[in-house]
């Protein structure tokens, strides 16, 4: 899931969201929020359902836009469970290097683009949403599998 503040993304930023899977959503400010979250869960629970009998348990961590149990929308196919408070460091191994591994490498393209450019910090701000998207994408794409066994190790371990 894509979100930022621009109302009307261009065209191919929003085509290719769709073609990875994805989805953009328009917030201000520009972060996550429990009516965004749940949207992307109702959804989810849809596209889940549309798979003839499938079912999914869905584990979540203490985030704020992620809800009270109670507050949780009825779901058909997707049932969410939560993790006790606290112990995302102990249980989730993307947070423990994956996503930096990700937001490092996504850094240095930022960089690649200062470089390129006048060579001002601020020209990392004209990569538009089209860019970025396909950034990540391709970032995902190649972080080595050795990486998440190691993540997955060490979240096993602690």
């Amino acid at each position: 899931m894509w979100w930022g503040e621009i109302s009307v993304p261009d065209a191919s930023a929003v085509r290719i969201a769709e073609e990875i899977g994805s989805q953009y959503e328009v917030g201000a400010p520009p972060w996550m929020s429990t009516e965004i979250f749940f949207r992307w869960l109702r959804g989810f629970d849809e596209y889940i359902s549309s798979k003839n009998g499938r079912k999914v348990l869905l584990f979540l961590d203490d985030a704020s836009w992620h809800g009270r149990p109670s507050e949780q929308p009825a779901l058909n196919d997707v049932r969410v469970e939560f993790l006790l408070k606290l112990t995302t460091l102990l249980l989730q191994p993307q947070d423990l290097g994956i996503i930096a591994c990700l937001k490092r490498r996504y850094q240095l393209c930022q960089r690649g683009v200062d470089l390129i450019g006048d060579g001002h910090f601020e020209n990392i701000c004209r990569v538009d949403l089209n860019i970025a998207i396909t950034w990540v994408y391709d970032i995902w794409d190649r972080i080595e599998i050795q990486i998440i066994h190691n993540c997955w190790l060490k979240s096993m371990s602690v």
